[in-house]
C-alpha cells in the first residue's frame, strides 16, 4: 500500500507537448518523497494527449484529468480538489525539475510556519531567461532562507493545505474572449497574504524555467506573442523589451572551482551608480558574497 502523499502535484497543460514531456520526465525522475500526480489537460490540439498516454503507461499510479474544453487556469482546481497531501504543488507544463527540489520545499515549510506559498523559482532570473529581478526581502531561520514578497510569485509554486481548506481557489484573469485563459496568479498570492501568510520566492531556482527562456520564445514566437497579448498589464511591448534585454546582456561563465557543481545565479541586486550591471557577478542563492570575490580572497590566502 502506498504511503499517504506529502506533496500533491497538479500539472496544468495546454499544448507545447515537447515541454510537457520534459516536465513529466524531470518530475518523476527527481521526486523523492511520498507524492501523487495529477495531469490536467485543457483540450490540447497538439500531441499532448499522446505524451500523457505514454507517461501513464509507464507510471499508472499517476492520474490524468482530460477536459473536453479549454477552461484555462481554473482547470487546475480539478487536480487540487482531489489532492490529499499537506502541500499542494501547482505546476505549469514548461518546468524542468532539478534534483532536491522537493526536499528544499519541505524544509522551507517546516522552518517557516508563516509560509503560505513558495515559488519553485528564485528571485534572480537565470542567464537563459528573458525575465527580471524580483523585489523581495530575505527571511532566515535555522539555516533556511526564503525571499518574502508583496507581489505574486507565478503559478508554479507550492501552497499549504490550509490555504485550500480556507476556500482559496485558482481563477482566470479577466481578459478578452479568444485570448489565452491565464491563471490569475496575482489574485492567488494576494488572497494568501490576505490570510496573514507569507508569499515567497525560493532561495534559489529549484527548476529550469523553460517557458521564460529566450531560446524557447524564439522557437515558438506566435505562441508567446498571443500569450503576452493576453497579459494586458504587460503586453507584447513588454515581451519585446525583455527579449531586447536578453539579447543585449552579457552572459558570464557561471563556474566555481570552490563550489564545484553548485548552481550559480546572478547577484540579487538592482542596478545602481556604483554597479550598473550587478547580474554579471555570480552568487549562490542570491545572498552570498560574490563568488568571484570569494575565489579572489581564497587565491590570495
Amino acid at each position: 500500500m502506498s504511503p499517504e502523499p506529502i506533496i500533491s502535484t497538479t500539472i496544468l497543460n495546454w499544448n507545447r507537448a515537447d515541454l510537457l514531456e520534459r516536465t513529466l520526465q524531470s518530475y518523476i525522475r527527481t521526486i523523492s518523497v511520498p507524492h501523487e500526480l495529477f495531469i490536467v489537460d485543457n483540450a490540447s490540439t497538439d500531441l499532448s494527449r499522446e505524451v500523457i498516454g505514454r507517461f501513464l503507461q509507464e507510471h499508472p499510479e499517476c492520474t490524468a484529468i482530460l477536459s473536453d474544453s479549454n477552461s484555462g487556469g481554473e482547470t487546475i482546481n480539478l487536480g487540487l480538489e482531489r489532492s490529499r497531501g499537506s502541500l499542494l504543488h501547482l505546476s505549469e507544463n514548461d518546468i524542468e525539475y532539478l534534483p532536491g527540489w522537493d526536499r528544499t520545499i519541505l524544509e522551507a515549510f517546516e522552518a517557516f510556519p508563516e509560509l503560505g506559498q513558495l515559488s519553485v523559482f528564485g528571485p534572480v532570473p537565470t542567464d537563459e531567461e528573458a525575465w527580471d529581478v524580483k523585489p523581495c526581502s530575505m527571511r532566515h531561520r535555522g539555516g533556511h532562507m526564503v525571499y518574502v514578497t508583496d507581489h505574486n510569485v507565478g503559478t508554479s509554486s507550492v501552497i499549504s493545505r490550509a490555504i485550500w481548506d480556507k476556500g482559496v481557489r485558482l481563477h482566470n484573469y479577466p481578459i478578452n474572449p479568444g485570448s489565452f485563459l491565464l491563471p490569475d496568479d496575482g489574485r492567488l498570492s494576494a488572497e494568501i497574504r490576505g490570510l496573514g501568510m507569507w508569499v515567497a520566492w525560493a532561495h534559489k531556482y529549484l527548476v529550469r524555467n523553460l517557458g521564460h527562456m529566450g531560446d524557447e520564445i524564439e522557437v515558438r514566437p506566435q505562441y508567446y506573442l498571443e500569450n503576452y497579448r493576453s497579459k494586458w498589464w504587460f503586453g507584447i511591448e513588454g515581451l519585446h523589451k525583455r527579449m531586447e534585454g536578453w539579447h543585449s546582456q552579457m552572459r558570464p561563465v557561471r563556474k566555481s572551482f570552490l563550489y564545484g557543481e553548485e548552481i550559480l545565479s546572478g547577484e540579487k541586486s538592482l542596478p545602481s551608480p556604483e554597479c550598473s550591471y550587478p547580474q554579471r557577478w555570480s552568487m549562490i542563492g542570491g545572498n552570498t558574497a560574490e563568488i568571484e570575490t570569494l575565489e579572489f580572497f581564497y587565491s590570495v590566502v
